[in-house]
């Protein structure tokens, strides 16, 4: 039953792998550094 409350039973369902594929740690969808160095915006 749904309680509300973040029980061990929850927390094992949430550790537990969801298929044989690893989540991704870093993803980009472009390449380099896409830090905006402008400090003065004007619109």
């Amino acid at each position: 039953p749904q309680t509300g409350e973040l029980d061990s039973k929850t927390l094992k369902a949430i550790r537990t792998p969801r298929c044989g594929v690893p989540d991704v740690g870093k993803f980009q969808t472009f390449e380099g550094n896409l830090k905006w160095h402008h400090h003065n915006i004007t619109y």
